[in-house]
């Protein structure tokens, strides 16, 4: 009776030899993302998933990959010596214990400052490089890098020494989307359009597989022409809308989701995950 069993598996290893492994958790989400729209929607953690920890730190990023979220965005900012950091503003003052521009200061100088949570008090934790970010969400959540320079052969040089192979960016400058584009081909751009017209003159000119839109113009409608042309819509739900969400049980919610865009970015990616998973828009990929 044993050997057909080990005969068995003796074969089955020797099939095995040289298959891929299974896909990282990074790819598939990647590869939900590059099928055509559907009825699954993705959540966007903005700044990592920030309610409890400081934005933009690695407890943020670390959590959001807890959650199950799929993408997690981050801002990218360069020191004076040339070190790529996760910072929103141009400052370190609201988020840090220090004071001055990213841009003025070396690496060792805001290494040495602690990031503030939520509270406003200072935590343990410090200001993190992008190449170490970079390293904890390869595999396990795909990135979306909002450009706050024109830096995009030392972006790219970082996502690939840091390995990753897929990623999405956003930038206020269209420009600094196509220099990123042609730096590093491994990602999609999220353009923004803030009106109905805009959007339909960059649908126009280009081919994007994203685009960022605003809730002013948001309907379902929208969402369906978008689907048609395989287009996939993120949208934010940030500031009021999340508030209003905490408040009453997470309803506020419930347009946007209802709408069909297949990326809601929150800063409450917790409540929006449940919030969709009830309403059936979210599958949370393991």
């Amino acid at each position: 009776m044993r050997k057909p069993l080990f005969a068995a598996s003796v074969i089955a290893a020797a099939l095995s030899i040289g298959q891929p492994a299974l896909a990282h958790r990074s790819d598939d989400i990647w590869t939900a993302l590059m099928a055509p729209p559907g009825a699954r929607s993705f959540v966007a953690a903005h700044r990592g998933a920030h309610v409890e920890v400081p934005e933009n730190s690695v407890p943020a990023i670390r959590r959001a990959i807890e959650l199950g979220v799929d993408i997690v965005e981050i801002d990218v900012r360069f020191t004076r010596d040339n070190v790529a950091v996760l910072m929103h503003d141009p400052k370190v003052d609201r988020t840090t214990t220090g004071q001055g521009k990213v841009e003025s200061m070396t690496f060792a100088e805001i290494e040495r400052l602690r990031l503030l949570g939520p509270d406003g008090k200072p935590t343990a934790y410090r200001v993190p490089t992008l190449d170490s970010v970079l390293r904890i969400a390869r595999d396990k959540i795909v990135v979306d890098l909002h450009l706050k320079v024109d830096r995009a052969p030392e972006v790219a040089a970082i996502l690939r020494r840091a390995g990753i192979r897929h990623a999405l960016f956003y930038a206020d400058d269209a420009l600094w989307l196509e220099n990123m584009q042609a730096a590093w081909r491994g990602g999609e751009t999220l353009r923004l359009a803030q009106s109905a017209e805009e959007l339909d003159a960059y649908l126009k000119e280009a081919s994007p597989r994203f685009v960022h839109l605003t809730p002013d113009y948001l309907s379902r409608a929208l969402i369906v022409r978008l689907d048609q042309r395989g287009v996939r819509g993120m949208v934010n739900v940030l500031g009021d809308p999340d508030r209003a969400a905490a408040a009453d049980g997470r309803a506020s919610y419930d347009a946007v989701i209802n709408s069909g865009v297949s990326i809601i970015q929150t800063d409450r990616p917790k409540d929006l995950i449940e919030r969709m998973t009830e309403l059936g828009r979210h599958r949370t990929i393991r």
